[in-house]
């Protein structure tokens, strides 16, 4: 604005245009990108001078909205921190906005108020974050200091901060044994599922004994979710959002923690044929104990002397809910059960003990009508996509603990969450290429963290088992320790996007290409590594693939075909040894000379046939021919014509002498 303001003709604006468009940016600035628009909406005039209706003049208005915010306080503060907390975190974030609503209507605070103040700043120290979506999260603390500066007096932004920062280590101080509590309860869950769920039992049980368990396995199993959820979205988005680097040594229990919401989100989708058979029963055997309870609330109301319209109301109440519970459980009918609950349960008319179960009650069949939306939502780590960095030392911590590595789907299923996150980017048009650039980011830190160093892992034990009796200084296992291997080996392949990790076929490859090529450079080495080929077989079940190399004969030397089409090279490089009967290399550029001698004659002749020979024979006799043209052509130059016929007539004069044996005369 600064550039346009200092010449607005140059693009093609008026002064007046100009000016506008600041003050509809400032004005922009002001109620949405300063995060204004919830201050702006509370603090707007709700009079209605036509009507002469002003709401916070209205008392019974008023009266009913505080004892409704008690109520609804009440319940997030009987949940929240407990075991029994499913989403009242999220629900905290509309009550406080409701009750920030509430005081700027109320215009006068009482000693109650101020109670009631104190006890949910109490409520949010219990949790100081909430997670909304993605990497967004909610202070509960700094928005009651924005919004009611009043109340808040003595408590400033840098002390929420170091507030913050002091819940961070002491979550972070306890993690591991919150965590390792968590992995025992999950474990002792899942094993009570699979018992409950077994089709071969030891007799016959009574049918609403099993529905009752069931329901309350189903239950605990999505409290669970949540309880995990809430600890590792605390952890992660606090570090994030305060920049505090996590430990080395919490890596193992964060990454734990969405191993563990992934095998509760499976063992559900394991179940899900016997879920289907059974959600049906469950929410009919909570329907006929609802019934039950509000038809003898029912029938105590009927049996009063004095009918007056408000007990009236109630069994109008009681009634609709009565005929509400005899159909199917769907969002709408459970909505009206509560609406008319809440005028059955007027009054006082039921008694403190059956008001409890028939909260606990519709509690458990909203959990179950709906299991299926609120275990994904539980299970659901997309935010993990903003805490992707701790995904190379979680991949080499499981190299290092081999016996975890059957935990590997887990997280490839938490990782797979973030891919509705980058499909919903829209500040690009091809949004696609930012699913790639992750599902790339992923294989590269696998096979750089596990997959390589696991190849070469296994090629060295292979190596150690077979060398064992050369190595000067054998390994402890006692002292250093030993990685089960296998493990890694027997895990079925992985799905990722388009991609099957098979982490055996990508071993069994690595030891294949490495021994045939180390085979093919070092002839003399293929009984060493065909030892080490049948010790994968034996040690770690990998079929590996037949090299095919020759292992009969280490001495192949060069080949007839490759002489024959370089035969002047052979001629000028090699010499005839008449004692060993073998061609020798006159010269080489390394520590060894090559020899030729039958034997390789005869393996050039094995591998090509008997074809060869003629075809040889032939072309060595066209290369003489020329050798011998060009002597003839030598022998009748003048000057060696000249020498060699001086020596004729020396012979012939001293034959005799010579005992005919031509000798070259010396000179």
């Amino acid at each position: 604005t600064k550039i346009v303001q200092s010449d607005p003709s140059r693009f093609g604006l008026e002064k007046k245009k100009y000016n506008d468009l600041l003050k509809l940016l400032m004005a922009l600035e002001y109620r949405i990108l300063n995060g204004n628009i919830f201050k702006n909406c509370v603090d707007q005039d709700f009079t209605v001078p036509a009507l002469q209706v002003d709401p916070r003049l209205n008392r019974e208005f008023l009266v009913e909205f505080y004892r409704n915010l008690k109520v609804m306080f009440h319940d997030l503060e009987t949940h929240i921190g407990e075991l029994s907390e499913t989403a009242q975190r999220s629900r905290l974030v509309g009550f406080l906005g409701l009750y920030v609503f509430y005081r700027r209507l109320a215009v006068t605070v009482k000693s109650e108020d101020r109670k009631f103040f104190k006890n949910i700043w109490d409520l949010q120290r219990k949790i100081v974050v909430v997670h909304l979506f993605g990497r967004a999260c909610w202070f509960p603390a700094e928005f009651l200091v924005n919004m009611l500066p009043q109340n808040a007096r003595s408590t400033h932004i840098a002390d929420l901060e170091r507030d913050r920062r002091d819940f961070l280590r002491k979550l972070d101080d306890h993690l591991e044994a919150d965590v390792q509590r968590y992995y025992l309860e999950v474990c002792t869950w899942m094993v009570r599922v699979e018992s409950n769920f077994d089709t071969q039992g030891t007799g016959p049980r009574d049918v609403r004994d099993v529905l009752m368990g069931r329901t309350n396995l189903f239950v605990n199993g999505l409290l669970l979710a949540c309880q995990v959820g809430n600890l590792l979205k605390t952890v992660s988005l606090m570090h994030v959002t305060l920049t505090v680097p996590i430990r080395a040594s919490l890596v193992r229990p964060i990454c734990q923690c969405v191993e563990l919401l992934k095998a509760i989100e499976y063992t559900y989708h394991r179940k899900a044929v016997l879920m289907g058979s059974s959600l049906p029963h469950m929410t009919r055997q909570i329907a006929f104990n609802l019934q039950r309870i509000f038809s003898t609330i029912k029938a105590r109301l009927e049996s009063a002397k004095r009918l007056d319209e408000t007990r009236l109301d109630m069994l109008a109440a009681m009634q609709l809910i009565l005929q509400v519970l005899r159909g199917t459980s769907v969002w709408e009918r459970r909505l009206v059960i509560k609406l008319a609950g809440h005028v059955a349960l007027i009054h006082g008319s039921a008694r403190d003990v059956e008001e409890d179960e028939i909260h606990h009650l519709l509690w458990k069949l909203d959990i179950i009508s709906d299991l299926q939306n609120r275990v994904q939502e539980a299970c659901d780590c997309s935010f993990f996509f903003w805490s992707r960095e701790l995904i190379p030392p979680y991949f080499a911590g499981v190299l290092q603990r081999p016996q975890q590595c059957n935990k590997l789907k887990y997280f490839f299923g938490a990782m797979r969450d973030a891919i509705s996150v980058l499909k919903g980017a829209i500040h690009e048009l091809d949004n696609s290429k930012f699913v790639e650039e992750y599902r790339d980011l992923v294989l590269d830190h696998l096979n750089a963290e596990i997959l390589d160093p696991l190849c070469q892992e296994v090629e060295t034990d292979l190596r150690l088992h077979i060398h064992a009796n050369k190595v000067v200084d054998p390994m402890n296992p006692v002292k250093t320790g030993v990685k089960d291997l296998q493990a890694f080996l027997n895990l079925r392949p992985l799905q990722w996007f388009d991609n099957v990790i098979d982490i055996k076929a990508r071993v069994t490859h690595y030891l294949d290409q490495t021994f045939y090529n180390l085979t093919t450079v070092s002839l003399h080495d293929w009984m060493t590594y065909g030892e080490m080929r049948n010790l994968a077989k034996e040690k770690y079940g990998l079929e590996m693939t037949e090299v095919h190399l020759p292992t009969g004969t280490l001495e192949q030397g060069p080949d007839v075909l490759e002489i024959m089409r370089n035969i002047h090279v052979f001629v000028a490089r090699y010499m005839y040894n008449l004692n060993m009967q073998m061609f020798v290399e006159r010269q080489a550029d390394s520590k060894y000379l090559n020899t030729i001698n039958l034997r390789h004659i005869a393996n050039s002749i094995r591998t090509h046939g008997t074809g060869i020979m003629n075809t040889t024979i032939n072309y060595i006799y066209s290369f003489l021919v020329q050798k011998f043209v060009i002597f003839s052509e030598f022998l009748y130059d003048d000057h060696i014509k000249s020498r060699l016929m001086k020596d004729i007539r020396y012979f012939t004069e001293n034959k005799e002498y010579l005992e005919n044996k031509y000798m070259r005369r010396m000179i």
